[in-house]
């Protein structure tokens, strides 16, 4: 079979294991006792505090210029150096897998994508962060394909077309400038000869260029099939857009498509060829992802019109039977896919990422109370690491205080900064 039918056929077994999950209750998740949790945000109220303080010591260019350069350098090297001592030092049981991923070289890696990313000065600190979460990932499955963690042409270019064509796509130009685009780029991703329009596509048809210096066409034709993948997935996501009600479209299959395809991508971009069961894990672990962050994005997606399975279906009923559903195929995945793929250590970081894809949604909801009844936030609190007060101000008022320190610095001394943090 060619690597279009396994995807089509995959992605339907898993729609059909969606529909068959018992929405009623939700599976295994790890609770946490009510000292359990005040330890553990004392613990990340003192780093978050000390990490804050540290960056109001940033040795501006109004403070001892003879030393500048190196106080700044004895600065990111504090800052640096106590980051990754407070991870490695962290109590929290579900950090080994952090530590064991610091081990592995995952902070310089980090350090060397960010440095790469600040040279293009049009992508903002939102992009930036959006192409890592993704260059994590990849370095997350190098580990659980028992190739080398290192940074990677190959990890870059697809990470960055990330922030590249959304910006492209969300930018104010015509539709038919957007579907000539699209049409461009699905020539790119076959190895045709096309010219850029402007330098926006040009920097996203380089990332193309970077995935070939590490992959040839020849070689590993389902590299590119992959991209050809995730790129119509993408197209037809817009569709999202124009939908206004249940069975308009197949929302579940156009979501599944989009997660599932991202992240099989991501695996024949660190491997180059991959196994019909590492194929299954990727669409899986792509598709509870894509889920995950569908329940993070629940108001956002209703302003904005977009629907997925659970912006949709706010509008008229309770999410309970939803989230249980996602726990529950979170579980499937990453219980019994994921065994046929053996890594160092499986044993405990099998279980740290279910608790992180099970946190991830843990949050969307908690910060979606009213799409969901009161029993269900009541009970569903109890897994949460922190008390979900906690998680507010984290998520509201920590980012606050962040800005506050940062409103003294213009965007120039930002980049300025973080690129001596990343020396």
């Amino acid at each position: 079979m060619s690597l279009n039918d396994i995807f089509e056929y995959y992605i339907n077994d898993y729609k059909k294991l969606w529909y068959l999950q018992d929405g009623n209750s939700y599976t295994k998740l790890r609770a946490y006792s009510f000292g359990e949790k005040i330890n553990n945000e004392q613990e990340i109220n003192q780093i978050l505090d000390k990490i804050l303080d540290k960056f109001k010591l940033w040795p501006n260019n109004f403070m001892n210029s003879l030393n500048l350069e190196e106080n700044r350098r004895a600065w990111a090297d504090d800052l640096s150096n106590f980051i990754k001592d407070s991870l490695s030092d962290i109590s929290i049981d579900e950090c080994f897998a952090i530590k064991h991923f610091i081990s592995k070289g995952i902070m310089d890696i980090t350090k060397s994508f960010i440095n790469d990313s600040l040279k293009n000065e049009d992508l903002s600190f939102d992009d930036i962060g959006q192409a890592i979460r993704n260059a994590w990932i990849m370095n997350i499955l190098q580990f659980m394909l028992d190739i080398k963690v290192e940074y990677t042409p190959s990890i870059f270019g697809y990470s960055m077309l990330y922030p590249y064509t959304d910006n492209l796509i969300d930018s104010d130009i015509s539709l038919e400038r957007k579907e000539n685009f699209n049409k461009k780029f699905h020539e790119r991703l076959q190895g045709l000869d096309v010219h850029p329009s402007d330098k926006l596509e040009a920097e996203i048809y380089h990332m193309v260029e970077l995935i070939e210096s590490q992959f040839e066409r020849e070689l590993y034709p389902e590299v590119y099939d992959s991209l050809l993948l995730i790129h119509i997935s993408q197209k037809n996501s817009l569709k999202q857009q124009t939908t206004s009600c249940p069975f308009e479209k197949d929302i579940v299959d156009i979501s599944f498509k989009k997660g599932g395809s991202s992240v099989l991508a991501d695996g024949y971009l660190v491997k180059g060829t991959l196994t019909e069961d590492e194929i299954k894990f990727m669409l899986g672990f792509g598709i509870i992802l894509q889920l995950c962050d569908d329940v993070q994005d629940i108001q956002t997606d209703i302003d904005s019109k977009s629907a997925t399975v659970f912006s949709l279906s706010a509008k008229g009923h309770k999410l309970d039977i939803l989230a249980n559903k996602l726990f529950r195929l979170i579980e499937h995945v990453l219980s019994y896919d994921i065994k046929n793929i053996k890594f160092e250590h499986d044993e405990k970081i099998v279980p740290f990422m279910q608790q992180c894809c099970s946190l991830i949604a843990l949050d969307g909801i908690i910060s979606h109370k009213k799409y969901f009844t009161n029993d269900y936030i009541k009970n569903i609190e109890k897994y949460l690491p922190v008390r979900s007060k906690f998680l507010y101000n984290i998520k509201n008022k920590t980012p606050k205080k962040f800005n506050k320190i940062m409103k003294k610095y213009d965007e120039n001394e930002l980049k300025t900064m973080i690129r001596y943090i990343n020396v």
